[in-house]
């Protein structure tokens, strides 16, 4: 089976976790028995104007002079690339329509080099989503969509409280809609995309497997872009309300963003930097390497649409903190972990020294059996390939038909 993968979000020079999900279930699907995988790139991120922002016109003059390539990244796996510089569709000429003549042409260089597309699978609506019906239209080859925007929708892609015609469009002739978790899927439906297929995001238990906590310290680790919106500030109060010994717990914080100088003021501020350990960003493959090391995880975020780092984190035998937000409900129950509402840092704090006292009392292996069975690649992949299977087949049928 030949499938082309059309991502929204790909790990690319200006952003290299963009996605990186993604890229990561593209990787593990390709290793499968007679599956192709053939990913779409325009250059995602790197070529997307802001007309505010003059170094998105220098990023647009630097990649005009790149050229199509295509190229097996590894065993089974491909990369077809066509640069194709994009803007918002609130700005006239924008949109999904600038994307349409690069992509087809990776369709089309794909179907050349494979000797044809069976499927297409989308992630994200927009643009990918729309992409994929459009090749469709033009080819035949059926596509599935998986959303994966949090919080569901982004303002941008409503209009007058509705999504835009074509990203309804685009949903409307999947041959199946795929949400990462119960409360992404309840969203959708509020918006008129009727039952969407819940099938999670995965983590390679390869890469993330149990280990015995590193240092002296008690570790809580938190990993995640460094804003307001993943609860960084809820979590140093919570940290500044109960006020642990720092000889005995420690809070690494890995990751960076756009209020990672003012949260990390803020911790002197509140006068605990000496228990908050920043780490600024930290290469992909070093991430599990930090999960392996703690005691327990903890992100207060304000929205998940599902949450790649508590999956993560239990793949490595480690007990959660998490905020009833969306997606963590779908991944941490009592057996691995502790849900507090948003913004309460009163109980977030309690939770903090609940796990602290009681972390004998999570059975690592406990876990990462529970993971296993509902996160794992193993467990995930086949779920999709299912779907494949029956996109693919049904189409076939259908094609038979006189």
């Amino acid at each position: 089976m030949n499938v082309f993968i059309i991502p929204s979000w790909y790990p690319g020079t200006r952003n290299p976790m963009a996605g990186s999900f993604i890229a990561e279930q593209a990787k593990a699907m390709a290793e499968l028995p007679n599956v192709n995988i053939a990913v779409s790139l325009w250059g995602q991120a790197s070529l997307e104007i802001n007309p505010r922002r003059v170094r998105s016109f220098l990023s647009f003059l630097k990649w005009c002079g790149q050229r199509k390539s295509f190229s097996e990244r590894f065993e089974g796996l491909y990369e077809a690339y066509n640069p194709a510089v994009y803007w918002s569709h609130r700005l006239p000429l924008g949109g999904v329509k600038r994307l349409r003549g690069a992509n087809l042409d990776n369709f089309n260089a794909v179907k050349d080099k494979l000797g044809g597309v069976d499927l297409i699978h989308a992630h994200v609506g927009y643009p990918a989503g729309c992409l994929a019906e459009h090749i469709s239209e033009r080819t035949g080859v059926p596509y599935v969509l998986t959303e994966h925007m949090g919080p569901f929708p982004f303002p941008s892609l409503l209009r007058r409280g509705r999504l835009i015609p074509e990203l309804l469009s685009a949903y409307a002739n999947a041959s199946r809609v795929i949400a990462v978790s119960p409360a992404q899927a309840a969203m959708m439906k509020l918006y008129g995309i009727s039952n969407p297929l819940v099938i999670p995001n995965f983590v390679d238990e390869r890469e993330f497997d149990c280990a015995l906590p590193q240092g002296e310290k008690f570790g809580f680790l938190t990993v995640c872009s460094v804003t307001v919106a993943k609860g960084v500030g809820d979590l140093l109060r919570a940290i500044a309300l109960w006020r642990p010994s720092a000889g005995k717990v420690e809070f690494r914080i890995i990751g960076d963003g756009p209020d990672f100088h003012y949260f990390r003021s803020e911790s002197e501020r509140l006068g605990i930097s000496d228990l908050v350990n920043w780490y600024g960003a930290v290469p992909r493959n070093q991430i599990a390497t930090f999960f392996k090391g703690c005691h327990a995880f903890v992100m207060p975020s304000h929205c998940e649409s599902f949450g790649m780092v508590y999956a993560e984190a239990i793949a490595c035998g480690k007990p959660v903190i998490a905020t009833k937000c969306g997606g963590p409900e779908f991944i941490v129950n009592g057996g691995n972990g502790v849900l507090v509402e948003v913004a309460d840092v009163d109980s977030l704090c309690r939770a903090l020294q609940d796990i602290h006292n009681n972390w004998t009392h999570f059975s690592a292996s406990d876990i990462r059996r529970d993971f296993m069975k509902r996160f794992s690649r193993f467990a995930v992949s086949r779920s999709l390939m299912q779907v494949y299977e029956e996109v693919s087949h049904a189409d076939t049928s259908l094609k038979r038909e006189p």
